[in-house]
């Protein structure tokens, strides 16, 4: 039997020539097409164990944790600690170690994680 089929309705010949293009040719295409999926399946799949290690450990120090952080005293440490940024009594770097002291102790950051200054990391 011929495989010549019929051109549906309301497509050109044009555009029927163009759909034909975009599909792989060769197995080679399609499994180019499995690697790469492949490969951003692997990808969320670290992701999301990271994720959950990281929770993980969270949840742990916040078990170890056996005295309760007053969040209200560490609040108003972080407004004091604001007030002296804008009145210029503080250093910047001063500002980011102290902040990320009462941060840490809210549970607001990971005290594991390296501290990150414009968004690069930097060793404690």
């Amino acid at each position: 039997m011929d495989d010549h089929r019929a051109p549906r309705r309301g497509t050109s010949a044009a555009e029927q020539r163009s759909c034909a293009r975009s599909a792989p040719t060769s197995f080679e295409g399609v499994a180019e097409i499995g690697r790469e999926s492949a490969g951003k399946r692997r990808n969320e799949a670290r992701r999301n164990d990271r994720r959950k290690l990281k929770d993980e450990r969270r949840q742990e120090r916040q078990a170890a944790d056996s005295a309760p952080v007053d969040e209200a005293a560490m609040m108003a440490r972080f407004q004091e600690l604001n007030e002296r940024r804008a009145a210029g009594t503080i250093t910047e770097e001063a500002y980011e170690a102290e902040r990320r002291v009462i941060f840490v102790a809210l549970g607001l950051e990971d005290p594991d994680e390296p501290e990150t200054v414009d968004g690069e990391a930097h060793a404690e």
